[in-house]
């Protein structure tokens, strides 16, 4: 299934990214030439509130937060889900509102997502998820 906003399909932004960010996720490597920050870092990607809004940026970023929970349950390694949460809690919050069951579905990522947290965005993570 494919997710459009303002025409653009958001699975096509992200495919480019996957492979070296599911690389880096299973590694737990976040800095480095490898890292999963470079994924993020890329023109393409930073250029999307540009092109389009901020929101189109955010739904990439939370389709991206949807395959790195997948690829860090499997692995079990969670250091590139706490870099990611701790950079970008809008978008957890908004993949807790919105998806809860991602939470639900990767027990192991809540618990790492939840840690990079504040106590504030804790409180509202506890809300959508309602724990």
């Amino acid at each position: 299934m494919n997710h459009t906003n303002q025409g653009v399909v958001v699975e096509d932004v992200v495919r480019p990214f996957l492979k070296p960010l599911e690389s880096a996720v299973r590694r737990g490597q976040w800095e480095g030439i490898d890292g999963a920050r470079k994924c993020f870092e890329n023109p393409r990607l930073a250029s999307l509130d540009k092109l389009f809004n901020p929101k189109v940026q955010r739904e990439v970023l939370v389709a991206c937060f949807f395959h790195m929970a997948e690829v860090a349950e499997r692995a079990q390694e969670g250091a590139v889900m706490r870099e990611f949460t701790n950079l970008n809690p809008a978008v957890v919050l908004q993949a807790a509102e919105e998806y809860p069951e991602i939470f639900q579905r990767y027990p192991s990522v809540l618990k790492y997502c939840f840690g990079a947290l504040n106590d504030e965005n804790q409180k509202k993570l506890r809300k959508s998820l309602h724990i």
